[in-house]
Formats: C-alpha cells, structure tokens, sequence
C-alpha cells in the first residue's frame, strides 16, 4: 500500500512491487482473513485508478474481488458504489477471451441479485453490462427475463431503468442487440398471459416514458408497428386487451419523419383504432379503450 501511494505520481511501478502484487492478485480471492484480503484489494485499486504501466495487468483481480462484494449476503449500497467507481474497466478486458467467463457469471449473479438491483448504481452497471460487448447483451437480456417474472416491482423499476438507459448509450453492435432485448419485451407484453405481460410492460415502463422522444419514437413505431395494431383484431380477447392496454402509453405512435399531412392521416386511423376498443365484444377490452 504504501509504495503504491509513494508512486502515485509516478508513471512506473518498481519491478519488485510489481511482482509481489502480481501474487497477491493470484492468491486474492483464495484468500481466508478478511482484512488482509481488503488491504490487497485496496492497493490494487490504487493502481489501477492511477497512471501506471502496466495496471492492466490488475483490472481483472480488482474487477473479481469487487463483484464478489457485491454479492455477499451483506452487501450494501457502497460496494455498489466501489464497484461503479471502476466501471471504465470493464470495456479494457478481452470479453471474447475465453477466461472472462468466470467474471461473466459472476456478472450475471449481480444481475439476478434484488439488493444489486436496487441500489443507487445497480441500475447503471446493469445498463453498462448490457452494452460492453455486443455478444455478451443477450446473455445479460435472458437473465433478467428470468429474473423480472418473480421480483418485486422495486426491482422491476432498476431493470427497466437499466434496459432504457442502455439503449440510450448503445451503439453499432450492441444497440442492434438492444433492439431486440427490447423487441422481445413488446411480443411478451402483447402476446401472453396478463401476469407476464404485466410485467413485460413494467419492463419497457421507461422506453414508453420517453416515448416523444424522435428517436425513440422511430424505435417504437418499428417494433410495435409489425404486431400492435394486428393484435387488436385477433381472436384472443386476452392479447387484444393487453395491445389495447400499451396504446395508453405510445399513443399516437407516429415516426417523426412523415410530413404533416401524413402525420394526421396516421393519428385519424389510431383514433379509429382506439374509438374501435370500446366497442369490442370483451368487456375487459373495453374497460382498457374506456381508461
């Protein structure tokens, strides 16, 4: 710790502190007292958030020991905090590599934890694990699906939040991946039972909040536009209730690029859309188009 500090100016590590701090990474997480343990962890966090050579070579253990407090059975807020104070580091690691799939699992449990979920950074490193690589979005979408059905609606909230927020800092690869975490959030909503989508809208309860929005207003024309309007004339009375329910939320679900009399030509169909719900043979539709 203390040669860590002395060197904090510096741009180099002596080499013989280097090496001790190399094993002691390797042993960190194996590591039975607690409080040496903590030291370890704070020296590597020293260098890690300063401008050494060579601090990449810790991300990974400063990374592990973080998540792992995370996930104790008295986790609090702070090391939440702690962990989010380091985010940066998360986009430096190899994620195609295959020895990040232990901190990938790792990751996920952070994922399926309420008390993760619910703090006040929860929110923003679900939506940074959802956008650091393309090919690890999907993994961090099934297991909040598999979360969301079963919490309580405080950590629907965080998961919301977090699928809203990094879509809004998405790009290329991973807003594709995005997309369609999404998409499969608005089939859920419409085409399910009223218990899953109930959830599913709790789920894409922030992207309708900010729905006027132009370029979310696009995004939501084009994955709504497909099944939305189609499933307000099937057969099933119970996704017709649940697509008359979403028009409470998009309504009117215009994209911004069509001129003005288009814009009133498409709003004049989804008011005869909606007039339409109330006079729907289901009374639980028309109770929805009344609302």
């Amino acid at each position: 710790r203390e040669a860590a500090a002395a060197g904090a100016a510096g741009a180099e590590l002596p080499p013989s502190f280097a090496e001790v701090l190399g094993l002691c990474q390797e042993m960190l997480l194996s590591i039975p007292d607690g409080i040496t343990q903590a030291l370890i962890a704070r020296a590597l966090e020293r260098v890690v958030l300063g401008q050494f050579e060579g601090r990449e070579d810790f991300y990974g253990g400063v990374l592990m020991f973080l998540i792992g407090a995370c996930l104790t059975a008295k986790t609090t807020g702070a090391d939440v905090s702690r962990l989010y104070r380091v985010r940066h580091l998360f986009a430096e690691l190899d994620w195609d590599h295959e020895s990040i799939e232990s901190m990938k699992m790792q990751i996920m449990r952070c994922v399926a934890s309420p008390n993760f979920v619910r703090s006040n950074h929860g929110p923003d490193l679900m939506a940074l694990f959802y956008t650091v690589h393309p090919g690890f979005t999907a993994e961090v979408h099934g297991t909040v699906k598999n979360q969301v059905m079963y919490c309580r609606p405080t950590a629907v909230k965080g998961y919301a939040v977090a699928l809203y927020k990094a879509w809004k800092v998405s790009e290329a690869g991973t807003r594709i991946q995005l997309e369609e975490c999404i998409q499969d959030w608005v089939v859920l909503a419409i085409r399910t039972v009223r218990k899953t989508a109930d959830r599913a809208r709790q789920m894409l309860e922030e992207v309708h909040r900010y729905h006027h929005e132009d370029q979310l207003s696009d995004l939501l024309c084009k994955l709504y536009g497909p099944v939305l309007w189609r499933s307000l004339k099937v057969a099933n009375w119970q996704v017709r209730e649940n697509a008359a329910r979403l028009l409470q939320y998009i309504f009117p679900l215009i994209p911004s690029e069509v001129g003005v009399a288009e814009k009133e030509q498409e709003l004049a169909r989804q008011l005869r859309i909606l007039r339409e719900t109330l006079e729907d043979p289901a009374e639980s539709v028309r109770r929805v188009g009344v609302s």
